[in-house]
């Protein structure tokens, strides 16, 4: 509010206003509910939890310039807590993907994919730190998951792959 004056218009508080009392007591009210809902929501909001499993899809291709003979397939990580984590397995075509999902462990946070062709040599290997459950949040377009889509050729033969939190 403003009153005008000799100086010109001045800016005088609601509290030297008529009626203005229940102005301020609403005011307050709302300034205190505003705060309150910015004090729970701030406390009971943390990271997000990780999921239970990761899953992550291939397609083989035997001729990578060529869809003729592709296979999908997909492997599930499930979360593992510890130290004890046995890795999972999922052959295709000429490539066999291993990995593991740690949730808790005294190491941290991690996905860890190994790429071995049809000799057994590994030809790739990856490690995906995780934060929190927003880390596997899908940030490439296409949704490609976390990882984003992965490509991996040994002679002729290509795989891709992504991973995303398991539902």
């Amino acid at each position: 509010m403003t009153a005008t004056g000799s100086g010109g218009t001045v800016p005088v508080p609601l509290g030297r206003h008529r009626g203005s009392g229940s102005r301020r007591r609403a005011l307050a009210a709302l300034n205190t509910l505003a705060l309150s809902t910015l004090l729970i929501t701030g406390c009971t909001a943390g990271p997000q939890q990780l999921p239970a499993g990761i899953a992550c899809t291939t397609q083989y291709r035997p001729d990578s310039g060529s869809s003729a003979g592709e296979e999908t397939a997909q492997l599930v990580l499930p979360r593992v807590d510890g130290t004890a984590a046995t890795r999972q397995e999922l052959s295709t075509g000429t490539f066999r993907l291993s990995g593991s999902y740690h949730g808790e462990a005294s190491d941290g946070r991690a996905v860890s994919l190994s790429i071995s062709n049809a000799q057994g040599t590994m030809i790739a290997s990856v490690l995906y730190q995780l934060e929190d459950g927003s880390s596997l949040a899908s940030r490439f377009s296409g949704g490609h998951g976390f990882t984003g889509l992965q490509y991996v050729r040994d002679g002729d033969a290509e795989l891709q792959l992504y991973c995303t939190a398991a539902e």
